[in-house]
C-alpha cells in the first residue's frame, strides 16, 4: 500500500503539471510550491523553535486557528509555521494573524518530507482534521516528535474505513501520538480500527464561528441590496443544490424575497446559463453597481460566505445531494439563522442534533423546500425561535481548544516543549 501511495502522489504531480496550461488551480498548485527548500534553509541556525500547523484548505484553517492562537497564548516562546495542500487555502487566507510564516505543504513523497523536517525541526506538529500524509508522519515518528490530529469527525461509511485503504489509513493513524476528535462516534470508529489514542474535545470551529458574529458589519452594500425583503442565503451550492435552491425563485415572486447565491467552486458558465435563465433577475457580486430591481444575487468571490450569514432570514447549505454531504451549518447556526439542507448529511452530529430540535430541516427536493421557505416567510415567531435555538446550540458547547491543551498538559507535551 506505501508504494501505491508513492505511485499514486508521482501520477498525481504529473496530471497537476499536465494541467497547468488549463487550470489556473494547478498553475498555483505548482507554482506556489516553488523555492520551498530555499525558504526553509533560511530558517536553519537561527535557533528559533517552531511548532507546525496543517491544514488542507480555508475550510481546515477555519477549525484549527482558535486553537492556534489559544496555543500561541498558552505557548507565546514559540513560532508558527502553517501549511495549506490546496490553492484555495493558501490564497483565500494568505499569512493570517497568529503564524509567523505560511507555505504550501511540499508534495509528501519521501525526499522532501524528509528534508522539509529536517530543516525545520519542529518540537510539535498537528495536523488539522482530514488531511492525513504518510511520509510526513513516518518521519516525525522515526525522531520523535509529537505529533497530534485535531478536529477528525469520521461516520460509518468514511473513506477511512473502506476496504482496502482501512488498513493503510490504520498505519498512518497509529503514527500520531494523540488525535482529539469531534465525536464519541470518531473515537469508536478509530478503536475499531486498532486506534486507542483517540479523545473527544469537541469542535474546535465552534468558538471561530461565534466570534464572527461579533465582528462589524461587513457588507453595507448586501445590506442595501436586500432593503425590507426577506433574504435567503444558498451557501457552498453544489450543481444539484443550485436547481433546488433556485427553483423556489420562479414560484415564489409573489413573496418580497431576494436570493443570494454562494456557489462551492466559481463557474462562470453555470452563472451565465443561471443569468440567463432568470433573465432580468441576477446580479453578480462583481457587477453589483448596476442593481435596479434585482431579486437573485450571484456572490462571483471567494471568502465571503461565513460572514454573509448575517444577512439571511433562512440559509440553504449545499452539498445535500452529493456524496460528498453537507457543508458547513455552523456558520449559519452562529447567526440566530434556521437552516435547510438535503438528505446527504453524513449523520454529522450537529446535523442530526439541529434536526431533532426544529432549528434544521431536510428537505428532499425543490417542492419541500418551497413549503419549507412558506412556513417561515409567514410564520416570524417560529423562524426566530428556530434560529435562536441553532445558536443557544452552540454556546452550550464546550470549548474544544482549552480541552486540547489540558490534554496536553496532562501528558506532558507542553512541559517538554
Amino acid at each position: 500500500m506505501v508504494f501505491l501511495y508513492n505511485a499514486g502522489l508521482i501520477v498525481f504531480y504529473l496530471l497537476v503539471g499536465a494541467g497547468t496550461p488549463f487550470s489556473a488551480k494547478a498553475r498555483y498548485w505548482i507554482q506556489g510550491r516553488r523555492g520551498w527548500r530555499k525558504k526553509l534553509q533560511e530558517l536553519q541556525g537561527k535557533n528559533e523553535k517552531w511548532v507546525w500547523f496543517h491544514c488542507a484548505s480555508a475550510g481546515e484553517f477555519e477549525d484549527g486557528i482558535m486553537f492556534i492562537h489559544a496555543f500561541r497564548q498558552a505557548m507565546p516562546g514559540y513560532r508558527i509555521l502553517l501549511t495549506f495542500f490546496s490553492p484555495s487555502g493558501y490564497r483565500q487566507i494568505g499569512n493570517p494573524e497568529g503564524a509567523d510564516l505560511t507555505l504550501y505543504l511540499p508534495l509528501d513523497l519521501p525526499h522532501n518530507a524528509t528534508q522539509f523536517i529536517h530543516s525545520l525541526n519542529p518540537r510539535m506538529v498537528f495536523f488539522v482534521r482530514n488531511d492525513i500524509w504518510f511520509n510526513y508522519l513516518k518521519i516525525l515518528h522515526q525522531r520523535q516528535i509529537p505529533v497530534f490530529h485535531l478536529s477528525l469527525k469520521m461516520h460509518t461509511d468514511s473513506r477511512f474505513l473502506k476496504f482496502p485503504q482501512r488498513f493503510f489509513y490504520a498505519r498512518a493513524f497509529s503514527l500520531f501520538n494523540r488525535m482529539y476528535v469531534q465525536t464519541q462516534l470518531t473515537a469508536d470508529l478509530l478503536r475499531s480500527l486498532g486506534i486507542p489514542n483517540a479523545e473527544v474535545s469537541g469542535n474546535t470551529r465552534i468558538p471561530r464561528v461565534l466570534k464572527l458574529t461579533q465582528e462589524q458589519e461587513p457588507f453595507a452594500e448586501i445590506r442595501e441590496f436586500i432593503g425590507n425583503r426577506f433574504c435567503i442565503i444558498g451557501g457552498s451550492l453544489l450543481p444539484k443544490d443550485e436547481e433546488v435552491f433556485l427553483a423556489a425563485a420562479s414560484v415564489l415572486l409573489d413573496q418580497n424575497i431576494v436570493w443570494i447565491a454562494v456557489p462551492h467552486e466559481i463557474n462562470s458558465k453555470r452563472m451565465a446559463a443561471w443569468e440567463r435563465h432568470y433573465s432580468g433577475r441576477v446580479l453578480t457580486y462583481s457587477n453589483r453597481n448596476r442593481k435596479k430591481e434585482e431579486d437573485i444575487l450571484w456572490i462571483d468571490n471567494t471568502g465571503m460566505l461565513s460572514r454573509l450569514y448575517r444577512y439571511a432570514h433562512l440559509a440553504f447549505v449545499g452539498g445535500g445531494y452529493d456524496r460528498i454531504g453537507i457543508h458547513n451549518i455552523l456558520e449559519p447556526a452562529s447567526f440566530s439563522c434556521p437552516i435547510a439542507f438535503g438528505p446527504r448529511h453524513r449523520n454529522y452530529t450537529e446535523a442530526l442534533e439541529l434536526l431533532e430540535s426544529g432549528g434544521a430541516s431536510m428537505v428532499h427536493n425543490s417542492e419541500e423546500w418551497i413549503s419549507l421557505i412558506r412556513k417561515y416567510v409567514s410564520q416570524e415567531t417560529l423562524r426566530k425561535k428556530d434560529g435562536h435555538g441553532n445558536r443557544n446550540y452552540l454556546l452550550a458547547q464546550t470549548d474544544a481548544s482549552e480541552n486540547i491543551l489540558a490534554g496536553l498538559r496532562k501528558e506532558g507535551y507542553l512541559s517538554t516543549l
